[in-house]
């Protein structure tokens, strides 16, 4: 659920906008995190446009059902493809 939102924050995100920052509450596992998405979407540039298809493709969890890679491989695969201008 935070994940879903954050890729929509950083696809939707511009210059326009200023600051949006998005907290995440900490659970027992993991401590509480604040994001500032303008920050993250300015350190990848051109990424952003494509940061749904990589969530969607990539599956909910981890690991992608259909091929078995994940999230990472396919932003790599995208990455060196020279798709990201």
């Amino acid at each position: 659920a935070d994940t879903d939102l954050l890729v929509l924050l950083l696809y939707m995100w511009n210059d326009s906008m200023g600051h949006i920052i998005m907290k995440c509450e900490g659970t027992k596992k993991h401590p509480e995190v604040t994001r500032n998405i303008s920050e993250l979407a300015k350190c990848l540039p051109g990424l952003c446009n494509y940061l749904t298809f990589i969530h969607a493709f990539g599956g909910c969890g981890t690991t992608c059902a259909t091929f078995g890679v994940g999230k990472m491989t396919i932003m790599k695969q995208v990455e060196k493809k020279k798709i990201v201008r």
